[in-house]
Formats: structure tokens, sequence, C-alpha cells
């Protein structure tokens, strides 16, 4: 996609066009995309940081490497080239501007209307319920224009038929994504758990500080994770569309810190390194990725490294 981003087939055009055509443009394209790939989930790094910082909160290296093992930052590393990173780190120059004395939206709807040119599954997941729970009513107007406005866009791609782009959602092996859920809800439920590991307890324990202190971003939690479960029905890499959830738990991270005892989390944040980021697809199981944390995992740790599962 980066060596010709606008001559893809048809069922492809309208997606993840955004850093494949920036790749081209700055001829970081071909076998360089990896390393351009990699830049984004540094940017995406460096953001998270600089996030966690505007909300009071200096992150000790443990929590920052602990973090970046789970959800889109692990995708990133795994798999360079998925533009989820992208729309993470969008996110958070929203909220990072959000954060501000005198917020401008107009940086959060830009960062959306990015963010739908990167992966539009994923900006709807984390960028809606930050638009209309976190930004408030008055951006529910811009919201639903540029929305439409895409909407559109989509549609014209596909001569203006509804059922083309979900027809274009296949599954693997020829079978759909809707069929992979319901041959194996076991393997949905592994994929899910693997996407954030060990940080899903600050999910149960954070939200209810997270609520009360103030409950728009409580509810931009419970329906950005309803929503990146729910994207599991559309496409088999179970793992990676729940990560579509990061800024989620990030949230519920920052509400626990002020929480939990400093030897429970640093408990949780260990645990949740020495469990493995696993890569789960429907159809094919449970993949360990080829890299340096899967070499720690395996050398230092002295444990089993299986190259496939299959459950």
């Amino acid at each position: 996609m980066s060596i010709d981003p606008f001559n893809e087939p048809v069922n492809v055009y309208y997606r993840k066009l955004l850093l494949p055509a920036l790749a081209n443009f700055l001829r970081l394209d071909g076998l360089l995309y990896a390393g351009f790939a990699w830049l984004i989930a540094v940017m995406g790094m460096l953001l998270l940081k600089a996030y966690l910082k505007s909300n009071g909160v200096k992150p000790t290296f443990l929590e920052e490497f602990s973090l970046l093992t789970c959800g889109a930052f692990a995708t990133s590393f795994q798999l360079p080239g998925y533009p989820d990173i992208a729309v993470v780190a969008l996110a958070l120059v929203a909220l990072i501007e959000l954060n501000e004395e005198r917020p401008s939206e107009n940086i959060a709807m830009i960062a959306f209307a990015l963010a739908l040119m990167a992966h539009e599954a994923a900006a709807v997941i984390v960028f809606a319920p930050l638009l209309l729970f976190v930004v408030g009513r008055r951006s529910w107007r811009d919201l639903l224009g540029l929305g439409g406005l895409y909407s559109l866009f989509i549609l014209a791609n596909f001569s203006f038929s509804v059922a083309a782009p979900f027809q274009t959602q296949v599954g693997l092996g020829g079978v759909s994504a809707m069929e992979r859920f319901r041959q194996s809800p076991s393997m949905v439920i592994v994929g899910a758990l693997y996407a954030f590991k060990a940080l899903w307890l600050v999910v149960p324990f954070g939200i209810v500080p997270l609520w009360r202190r103030h409950w728009q971003h409580g509810a931009f939690v419970m329906c950005s994770l309803c929503a990146s479960l729910a994207a599991t029905y559309i496409a088999v890499d179970y793992s990676r569309m729940t990560g579509f959830a990061t800024i989620a738990i990030v949230l519920c991270f920052v509400a626990i810190k002020s929480v939990w005892p400093p030897r429970l989390l640093k408990l949780v944040l260990v645990a949740n390194l020495l469990i493995p980021s696993f890569y789960v697809v429907g159809g094919e199981g449970v993949i360990a990725p080829r890299g340096a944390y899967f070499g720690l995992y395996r050398h230092l740790l002295r444990l089993p490294t299986p190259q496939r599962l299959h459950i």
C-alpha cells in the first residue's frame, strides 16, 4: 500500500490510507515502511508519556514498559504497518489539548478527521465516545457532520451500494468474520484477555473513582470498551480489535494510581510483563510473533514460547 497508495483495489481503497500515503510522500515506502510504522509507534509512546504527565502522573520505567506491551502498542511492534497506533496517538493529542486551561475543540475534531483516514473502525471506536462524552454536546453537530461526510465518501467509493462495504469485510480462509465468531467464542475471550493481560484488573477498580471524579470519562471508558469488544464480531484478529480500547485502559490506569498501594500496583505491572503478548486470530489460533520481547521471554525466563497454539 505504501508503494502505490492511491491505486489499491476497491475493497481497501477507502481504508487505512493516511500512513501509507504519508510514507510514500516521505519516500519511506516499501521495505522502509516498517521503520516508518515503528517511528509512529515511538511518537505514540512519547505522547502517552506526555498525557500521563498532563494528568499529574510521572510514570516510572516499569509502568511505561508494562503499558507498552498491551493493546495498540503491542500490535504496532508485533506487526508494523497496522495504523491502530496512529489513531491512539491522535486521540492522545486530543486528550492532551483537552487538559489545557483553554482547550480547543477544533484540535479534537481535526485529530478525528485524520484518524478516520488512518483507520475508520478504530477512529469511530476511540473518537466517537471521546467527542460525545469528554468534549461534550458542543462537538455533536461537527461529529455528525464529519461522520456523515465520511460515510458519503465510502458510499461513493462503492457506487452508493450500502451492502458493498460490509461484503468486503471478509474473514479468514473464505469464512466470514461473523461465522468465525460464532464457531469459536472461546477464541474471542482468549484474544480479549491477551489484549491487556493483567491490566484488565485496572478496569473494575479504576472505573468507580474515574466515574466519581468525572462521570464523562467513566462513560467514555465503558463505551470504548464495549465498542472494541463488539468489533471482534466483524474482524478475526481479536486481540488487535480489543486493543482499540487502549485509551480506555490508560484512563483507568491513571484513576487507580491514587487508589492502589504502590506495592500492589507494582505486582500487577510485573505480572503483566510476565504474561506474553500473544496475537490471537480466529481460525489461526494464538500466535507468538517473533521479536526481542519474545526472545527475552523465552531465553531469560526459560519458559516455553510456542510459535502457534490452537484452542
